[in-house]
């Protein structure tokens, strides 16, 4: 029970505090402002001060607001350049801390703002304080304990108390409430992107959007936008009703729910006087006819996607980028009239062709641990000539781009030339001239190079074609996004659709258009008649308050502050004390108390506690204690990594032929590490607790290549080929293992395995496996009714997988089923004894389970029936449950 316990809470807290940067990344520098600490790199400096001018403000909204000061100190990480990807995280575990990575401007015209810092500011600083609310029991808790992924138990009668009460509600309510939060501030945000519109207008239309589906972080396209999107419409429909400071209130009053935190319906009543379900349904009811206006662009599709990326252009070649999210990706290109598609191990991304070869871009892993925007072919190679470049356009010689490694303002760049600066979407280069938007308060204004041509009211808008003195660009409609043009005939609509999201003009009034539907992306050639109108501005309620403006003006101030460097080791704080206790069954207890400590970037970790578990039997001879201290460290600070943990035993504990202490070390070195492949040395020495003369030295290299899509439940291609050679005073053990696996079809998957190992002294150790295995040269299997040692163990194994593609999702049970995966293994282990050769065979039988738990965490479990043929026939056969990926 213990065991399966904590192996819950590892797996639970993993997933909810995944971040940091990578390892080997550059010197940071850490200053504190108004009670709070910011941690960044040194180009990143007057960014940073920038974003402190900005949480100044947005703290004392905040407070207001939400009605609470935060009740622990943030922290905000704003990190460095070899993290650029478009995303960003906010925590209150296991501190609070917000990090924000710099790949912003590649994804500027999804977030309908000019500037990705002060975006993160708004969406991050919403997310700490819903999570950072606590009232009554939590609150006390907290201040001791600090924040804690799961419940504390109580002893005796089981009652789960949260620290954290509020990071366990939905992603609908948690995203849905912060995008509605980045996008009243009058800067921009999804609430005024025509591609978000046509996205919840369409799902609405068809049907997609039942209380399940939003409540459930289901795998169906698409995905988890709609928490965000969807979401943000919800809140902002509830601010229409309630006002924003009522509305952002609901997360104080939830955090009084410290035993059940996902009593929402209460919170609902207590704060708007109705219940969860029916909020959503008004709130549905009320998009309803907007969505039956909602209008699909009619046309002959070409190709379909579960994800988007722009169009790319090569003179009149036009190339698009199309994907399943199953098999592998495709590139398609159309040049007068005619498609040809390449297939490839294309990164999701726009296309461009140089020097012949098609190329996507995207930001990828391009030295290790080192993130980096750059184009990459089929194969996922980069060209590295164009590393830390975001490219938007190729037009003969002229190479237009954002740089990677701008963290908020996003100014364009020609051939290392800075030509404008802060522009307010994508750019596009034509007969020598550079066409763009930038934003004005609420106005976007489109331009040829320095002169203006267009201004309308709006956030967001880009241009994706030119032909001649016509400038066509993507705008919002009433109901979604549509294609526009603007010439010395004004401004003309073309079409009357609202799921345009990008479009080529390839005849009259004939376009390839990419639009998005409720099921995903689809390619198509439509007739698009064009019509006077202007681009539709919407407003909401929210547009009334005084915030609105607020920032509008902001004034920088002067920094002059003390900064220090950051030390990564000096610099680590507490996390979490977590205490468990359990009274068993046959008498006796199990206890454990454990501190844990790390700093913000997440590159030191350590891990101290205390543990006792007393079984008292009947029968004398099994009764026992075992009680001992416990320490660990994790370094990830550099390229190497390194830990070690110790374990001491209270004396009394100790039997005959045991140790006192058990001792664990490792280092590690990748020398090959990317997005399909990964060569790493570990280098590993261990003292085994129960068995004083073990003390082996181990080193091992392993190889693994893994080609896997987002959406496939297989690897298309899987292989992996380790060496291993473990000595131990006189004794010697080398060994090898290798693993072949293939998708036949994307309903079957068959992987093929051998291990071998050989000592010159019978060390091969042969027995059930335990949680933490710390000896790569052991073998294992699930119901061994004995434990055996050899000088020579080999083993054949070969199984088979086959997907049941439905999941089940409940709106009112804390778990449900996300996929389920039938599967069938059979493993032979071959091996000498004193006595005689022994051949055992094991035949497994089973699903594997991911559920999803209180709506968003992934918990995988696998149900087995086992049968060993080492157990004697009448007891043959045994059933088992565990929580694991592989067993």
């Amino acid at each position: 029970m213990i065991k399966k316990h904590f192996l819950i809470y590892l797996l639970f807290s993993a997933s909810l505090f995944a971040f940091g940067v990578g390892q080997g990344d550059k010197e940071y520098q850490i200053q504190e402002h108004n009670e709070g600490k910011f941690i960044f790199p040194k180009e990143y400096r007057k960014n940073a001060y920038r974003v402190m001018d900005y949480l100044d403000e947005i703290f004392k909204e905040y407070d207001k607001s939400f009605g609470y000061k935060l009740h622990n100190n943030p922290t905000v990480i704003l990190t460095s350049n070899h993290n650029q990807i478009a995303n960003a995280t906010a925590t209150v575990v296991p501190n609070t801390i917000s990090t924000w990575y710099g790949g912003g401007a590649a994804n500027i015209d999804y977030f309908n703002s000019q500037n990705w810092a002060m975006t993160l500011a708004f969406h991050e600083t919403a997310h700490t304080y819903q999570m950072d609310a606590k009232e009554g029991v939590s609150k006390t808790l907290e201040g001791t304990l600090g924040s804690n992924p799961v419940p504390l138990i109580t002893p005796i009668i089981p009652i789960p108390i949260f620290t954290v009460p509020n990071t366990l509600l939905p992603d609908f309510i948690l995203e849905g409430n912060a995008v509605f939060n980045e996008s009243r501030f009058g800067v921009g945000g999804r609430m005024y992107g025509g591609r978000h519109r046509a996205l919840f207008l369409s799902l609405l239309k068809n049907n997609k959007l039942n209380f399940s589906r939003l409540l459930n972080n289901h795998d169906d396209f698409p995905f988890l936008e709609e928490k965000y999107i969807v979401g943000g419409y919800f809140f902002s429909y509830l601010e229409s009703q309630y006002g924003t400071d009522r509305v952002n209130s609901f997360f104080k009053k939830h955090a009084t729910h410290w035993v059940n935190p996902l009593n929402i319906t209460d919170t609902c009543y207590k704060v708007f006087g109705k219940s969860f379900t029916r909020l959503v349904y008004e709130f549905l009811q009320s998009y309803l006819p907007m969505a039956q206006k909602f209008t699909q662009t009619e046309g002959k599709i070409i190709a379909k996607s579960l994800a988007y990326a722009p169009f790319g252009k090569d003179k009149d070649e036009i190339l698009f980028f199309h994907t399943d999210l199953v098999n592998s990706p495709k590139v398609s290109s159309y040049f007068e009239g005619e498609i040809e598609t390449i297939k490839g191990d294309f990164l999701t991304g726009k296309p461009f062709r140089i020097d012949g070869e098609i190329v996507t871009r995207a930001s990828s892993i391009v030295e290790k641990s080192k993130m980096a925007y750059s184009l990459f072919d089929k194969d996922r190679v980069e060209k590295k000539e164009y590393r830390n470049k975001i490219i938007q356009d190729i037009s003969g010689r002229t190479l237009i781009y954002f740089r990677g490694n701008q963290f908020g303002n996003t100014d364009l760049y020609r051939s290392c030339k800075n030509l404008y600066r802060n522009l307010a979407s994508s750019a596009m280069a034509y007969d020598g001239d550079i066409f763009y938007f930038k934003q004005n308060g609420t106005k976007r204004t489109l331009y040829r190079d320095e002169e203006k041509l267009l201004e309308f009211e709006g956030f967001d808008s880009k241009v994706i074609d030119i032909k001649g003195e016509e400038i066509y660009f993507t705008a919002p409609t009433a109901y979604g996004n549509g294609l526009y043009s603007y010439s010395s005939k004004g401004v003309l609509r073309h079409g009357v659709s609202d799921d345009i999201l990008d479009g080529k003009k390839i005849g009259k009034d004939l376009f390839l258009v990419n639009t998005i539907t409720s099921t995903g992306y689809e390619y198509k050639i439509a007739k698009l008649k064009p019509f006077k109108a202007e681009p539709v501005f919407w407003t909401y309620s929210f547009e009334k308050e005084e915030s609105f403006t607020k920032f509008e003006n902001l004034i920088h101030k002067n920094h002059d502050k003390e900064k220090e460097e950051y030390n990564s080791l000096l610099d680590m704080r507490f996390n979490s004390l977590y205490p468990y206790y359990q009274y068993l069954q046959h008498g006796g207890y199990t206890a454990q108390l454990t501190g844990s400590f790390s700093d913000p970037l997440q590159q030191n970790k350590l891990n101290v506690g205390y543990f006792e578990t007393v079984e008292n039997y009947e029968d004398e001879t099994l009764k026992s204690k075992k009680s001992g201290g416990t320490i660990s460290y994790l370094n990830k600070r550099y390229i190497t990594s390194f830990g070690i943990s110790y374990t001491g035993f209270g004396q009394e504990d100790i039997k005959v032929g045991e140790r006192e202490y058990q001792l664990n070390s490792f280092i590690n070195y990748p020398f090959i590490q990317n997005t399909r492949e990964k060569l790493d040395l570990t280098l590993q020495h261990y003292k085994d607790g129960e068995d004083e003369n073990n003390a082996p030295g181990i080193a091992r290299g392993n190889y693994v290549y893994n080609k896997k899509y987002p959406k496939a439940f297989f690897s298309n291609l899987y292989s992996e080929i380790g060496i291993y050679h473990r000595t131990n005073k006189d004794e010697q053990t080398n060994g090898l293992k290798g693993s072949l696996g293939a998708s036949l079809s994307s309903y079957f998957y068959t992987e093929g395995s051998v291990k071998l190992s050989t000592s010159n002294e019978k060390k091969v150790k042969i027995d059930k496996p335990t949680l933490l295995d710390l000896d790569v040269a052991n073998f294992t299997m699930l119901d061994l009714p004995y434990k055996a040692y050899s000088d020579e163990v080999i083993s054949y194994k070969i199984q088979g997988k086959v997907p049941v593609d439905q999941g089940f999702y409940s709106d009112w049970f804390p778990v449900s089923l996300q996929d389920l995966v039938l599967f069938g293994t059979s493993e032979t282990l071959s091996f000498k004894t004193d006595k005689k050769d022994i051949e055992v065979t094991e035949n497994v039988v089973g699903a594997d389970l991911n559920l999803l738990f209180i709506h968003r965490f992934v918990l995988p479990l696998k149900v087995l029936y086992v049968e060993n043929s080492a157990v004697k026939k009448e007891k043959r056969g045994k059933f088992m449950a565990i929580f694991s990926t592989e067993y």
